[in-house]
């Protein structure tokens, strides 16, 4: 999360245990663990690494219509070296599922939503407040607040 951040990248967390956010991902996983992995015997890391090479390759041939479609990616900066000392700065999504009484659990706390998601999903944004009070009256900018202080919102924790 910290690379994504200093590269200016908004990481976005999936709901835990639903594919459907990241299916084309698992799918992907799943194959590659079927066809590389669990298919050939490897005898050192350099074959295992080699088949999935080819693997990946014969993959990208298939989808280069979808992949020459997709947006123009930024280059990886060289030189760029990561600095584990700086305080993160930037935006992270959470995309989670409210429960029925309009509650969203999120790093291990529980969190009333904000009216309008009471009831489905919830996409809390946490960006720009570590450590920071709370920008807002909602829950996404109460939600930041607690989990970057160890706070509390509305008596739920």
């Amino acid at each position: 999360m910290r690379t994504c951040l200093r590269l200016d990248v908004v990481p976005v967390f999936a709901p835990p245990q639903e594919s459907g956010f990241q299916a084309a991902i698992e799918n992907f996983n799943g194959r590659w663990q079927a066809k590389v992995w669990a298919r050939f015997f490897h005898d050192s890391l350099a074959d295992l690494q080699e088949r999935s090479r080819r693997y990946v390759s014969a993959y990208r041939q298939r989808a280069a219509a979808r992949i020459d479609g997709a947006p123009e990616r930024r280059p990886f900066p060289t030189p760029w070296q990561p600095d584990l000392q700086a305080q993160p700065d930037g935006v992270v999504i959470f995309i989670r599922r409210t429960s029925a009484t309009g509650t969203v659990n999120l790093l291990g706390r529980t969190f009333e939503a904000d009216p309008p998601t009471a009831r489905g999903q919830a996409r809390e944004t946490i960006g720009n407040t570590f450590g920071g009070p709370p920008r807002g009256r909602g829950a996404r900018d109460q939600a930041a607040h607690a989990v970057n202080t160890g706070g509390t919102i509305g008596g739920v924790t």
